[in-house]
């Protein structure tokens, strides 16, 4: 099984905790002003996060679609694929944390957190299960949208 990077991994779940207001699980980053300032007000997932955190980049805005650009390389960021590689985890752990949730801090009712808190909380715990058994566990009813399973 993978080493993975639980470093990297808590640096971004404690920053989406002391900030929700930059958390927006539904997309990898999303634009709601200028890059200019230092509060752009531009939201990001736990995967876009953490490459903010780790990686030289440089925020460029295409018509409201969020890019980052390496500052090193030149290349543009590939959220899904760099964070796999900054975390060093699996796709099937990835499509997990990454893609199996929205947020709710907008208070929609047909997204699955309600608190950033609640959303870290869940990441650890089914990060610590897959270290331990190499399985994912399905988000508990209260957490999938409309009570569905």
């Amino acid at each position: 099984m993978e080493e993975i990077n639980m470093e990297a991994l808590n640096a971004a779940l404690d920053h989406i905790v002391a900030h929700p207001e930059e958390w927006d699980q539904t997309n990898f980053a999303e634009w709601h002003g200028s890059v200019d300032g230092n509060d752009c007000g531009t939201t990001f997932c736990l995967a876009g996060r953490v490459c903010l955190q780790n990686l030289p980049i440089r925020l460029e805005n295409d018509y409201g679609r969020v890019f980052g650009r390496n500052t090193e390389t030149g290349d543009r960021i590939d959220w899904e694929a760099d964070a796999y590689a900054v975390l060093n985890i699996s796709n099937m752990l990835a499509w997990a944390l990454f893609y199996n949730m929205g947020n709710a801090l907008d208070d929609n009712e047909d997204l699955y957190w309600t608190s950033a808190q609640d959303f870290a909380d869940w990441v650890r715990q089914t990060v610590h299960t897959y270290q331990q058994t190499g399985n994912i566990e399905r988000l508990p009813v209260n957490k999938v949208p409309n009570g569905t399973s």
